[in-house]
């Protein structure tokens, strides 16, 4: 037993979104796979998926972080077959060791390097188990290309789905939820993301959000490149428009028929959005006219109405806004559907990957990519899918 090694996986200083934890979850299991590793589960917390009312923040003083714990048992992942806790390990040697630190510093050129400089933290004589870290550098220090790169093809997808898309389905029997797809017809997942990546149009100039920030674009015609500076990111882009999303959904019905799908649109809707404005209005870090006032109060009503045609075909169901029930039933529609349109993140096209059931490749739609010319080949694979079904 002494020969036998273990690894976990341990979240420290993350305020990340439940896409983006999955990602870091394979990145380091791909990891403990390819050096033979057992993995031993550790239970995390998803803060900022996971979205609290007021009541919610109140219990959060008293109970701390536990009030995120929903989250982890609605997909499954509260616990595995080997957990952290469990009495079998009380008495193991956990030894922690920041991979990407690793992978930035060490020369590594193969797996049995990386192996090597993980096993010299081995314990003599009692089991160890390698707790790897994943931290807020994941992205600074591009550690998934690195283990890309290093791995290879050694570890697939289907490694982390065995464990996460398993225990995703057997959560769902335990915790069963709603959603409005016709499970007869091929299901179509548009996710438009809104509330913290959005361009507000005041006549003259843009409010242009990211996150928590906030700027005014001078140029209508050099929106993009005006909010990188002004933002301090190269990672804005200016949000898909509705019309391309129909644009995009009409080309699909137009070939194969509107009868045959069953379509979910799912987005967490411009309240975020307009808080943040008001916030950064109210604290004076963002300087309104009067008359761009008024245009901003009309630009709420209209944004408001933005999935109104979206969703005027009979066929098509919405779920707008954040609250938890929306954010599960976001989740469920995402596992649950054939085909995924998305705009700009990985939230759907990730949670889609790790969660749908299954095996066949996923048909995924970026907006933002999108090419009408090579767009027949995504048309081909959604035939071929309606047929299959």
């Amino acid at each position: 037993m002494v020969d036998q090694l273990f690894f976990t996986i341990k979240f420290v200083g993350v305020n990340a979104g439940l896409s983006d934890m999955l990602v870091r979850l394979y990145s380091m299991y791909r990891v403990g796979k390819v050096l033979s590793y057992t993995y031993i589960h550790t239970p995390f917390i998803c803060k900022r998926s996971y979205p609290l009312n007021y009541i919610d923040r109140i219990v959060k003083k008293i109970i701390g972080d536990k009030i995120y714990q929903p989250l982890s048992k609605f997909i499954g992942l509260e616990k595995s077959d080997l957990n952290i806790f469990d009495k079998d390990f009380l008495h193991h040697n956990i030894v922690e060791l920041n991979i990407e630190d690793i992978l930035e510093n060490e020369h590594i050129s193969s797996i049995s390097d990386l192996k090597n400089i993980i096993e010299s933290n081995k314990h003599k004589t009692e089991p160890t188990i390698y707790s790897f870290l994943t931290t807020g550098n994941f992205y600074k220090f591009d550690t998934q290309s690195k283990i890309n790169n290093l791995l290879q093809d050694t570890v697939s997808i289907e490694d982390i789905r065995n464990l996460v898309t398993k225990r995703y389905w057997q959560a769902r029997e335990r915790w069963p939820i709603s959603i409005p797809f016709d499970e007869t017809k091929t299901k179509i997942l548009i996710h438009v993301r809104r509330g913290d990546r959005a361009c507000i149009n005041l006549g003259e100039r843009v409010i242009c959000l990211h996150g928590n920030k906030v700027a005014i674009a001078n140029d209508v015609d050099d929106i993009v490149e005006q909010a990188k500076e002004l933002l301090g990111t190269e990672n804005f882009k200016r949000p898909s428009a509705a019309s391309k999303i129909a644009l995009i959904l009409q080309k699909i019905f137009d070939t194969h028929g509107e009868s045959n799908f069953s379509i979910i649109i799912v987005s967490d809707g411009y309240d975020r959005t307009f808080k943040v404005i008001k916030s950064n209005i109210n604290k004076g870090y963002l300087n309104l006219s009067k008359s761009e006032l008024n245009q901003l109060a009309i630009a709420k009503k209209v944004c408001r109405k933005e999935f109104l045609g979206l969703s005027a075909e009979r066929n098509v169901s919405t779920i707008i806004g954040e609250s938890k029930i929306n954010f599960f039933k976001s989740v469920h529609v995402i596992a649950s559907a054939d085909v995924v349109i998305k705009t700009s993140g990985g939230f759907a096209s990730v949670l889609h990957k790790f969660f749908k059931k299954s095996d066949l490749p996923p048909i995924v739609i970026d907006t933002e990519q999108y090419d009408p010319q090579s767009f027949q080949q995504v048309l081909n694979d959604i035939g071929q899918l309606i047929n299959k079904n």
